[in-house]
């Protein structure tokens, strides 16, 4: 019997993308699939567009709700979800044709559990973005072990973690939710999903998702202060994750988490750090000693008044 793919799409204010992306969704060379529209409260013609499309084609459904961000739309698209694997994509992005009918194949084989793939970027407007993300492991592998891969892609730098990259058998992730409130809230999910798990997965070495880059996506957006308090609350979760559990793992995950946070803080063109956000740092510096990512003295270097800061530790 063949497999049935749910395709989740959030939709939030994409009328200029909507239509290509369904497209190309409707273009793939594999029939067998459902696509969940979750309309997350677009006050543009979207809904429009998703209405005709779910009224036109009896394997499309159309959710509304009042706007409450991607992931609580992701989850209600998971909760509705009847097909034998899930991908999450996006309305603005697109699917290469022949993208299902390759997954199907690998799934073919009952161990298999997940697929991962490259992706490629696009859009009319690149030199006006200044963030854009590659999405290549250079990396092939018909079966191999979640927990080792992740941890190696984390060491060499090649990890990336949009949902997008991904397609997972549904009664693993029927339970996992995405954390809602959130910024990057994909970096918990992704290592809950393939490092708390151990799953048998295969690694693609090509491309079957474009991802569109521009201006003003949840991608591109730079609300500083909010990444920066979504990439705090990522790190004490997967701390939290791992407290009932010791594995090789913890250390590179929970030591990317803190590069996060630290990035989103000195990276990203913030004039001046405030008081809270130094004890924030302190005390994440206090935890990567206890770990044995970073020394003593490198914390010294950053915070000379850390007498002052451990006060209020």
């Amino acid at each position: 019997m063949s497999i049935k793919f749910s395709i989740i799409v959030p939709v939030y204010n994409v009328e200029d993308y909507l239509v290509s992306a369904i497209e190309s969704l409707l273009n793939q060379t594999y029939k067998n699939f459902e696509i969940i529209l979750v309309n997350d409260g677009s006050t543009d013609k979207s809904r429009d567009i998703c209405r005709e499309y779910s009224h036109k084609h009896s394997f499309i459904r159309l959710v509304e709700q009042n706007n409450q961000g991607q992931s609580v739309a992701r989850n209600v698209g998971v909760d509705l979800a009847q097909g034998d694997a899930i991908y999450f994509f996006d309305a603005d992005d697109l699917l290469v044709s022949n993208a299902l009918e390759v997954w199907a194949g690998k799934f073919s084989n009952q161990e298999i559990d997940a697929v991962l793939f490259n992706a490629s970027t696009f859009g009319d407007s690149l030199d006006s973005v200044s963030f854009r993300p590659e999405y290549s492991r250079n990396a092939h592998y018909d079966l191999v072990n979640s927990q080792d891969f992740i941890k190696s892609t984390i060491i060499d730098d090649s990890i990336y973690v949009s949902p997008c990259c991904y397609v997972v058998r549904t009664e693993i992730i029927k339970n996992l939710k995405f954390k809602p409130g959130i910024k990057h809230e994909d970096e918990l999910y992704y290592i809950q999903l393939f490092v708390l798990n151990t799953l048998s997965i295969t690694v693609l070495n090509e491309v079957y998702f474009e991802r569109r880059v521009r201006p003003g996506s949840t991608m591109t957006s730079n609300i500083y202060d909010t990444r920066q308090r979504s990439y705090l609350t990522i790190f004490y979760e997967l701390e939290l994750c791992f407290k009932a559990r010791e594995d090789s793992s913890k250390k590179v995950v929970l030591e990317r988490a803190a590069r996060c946070y630290l990035n989103s803080i000195f990276l990203e063109h913030k004039p001046k750090v405030s008081f809270n956000q130094r004890v924030n740092l302190a005390k994440l510096g206090f935890k990567l000693i206890a770990m044995g990512c970073i020394t003593p003295k490198i914390l010294f270097y950053f915070f000379p008044d850390i007498k002052v800061l451990k006060q209020h530790l």
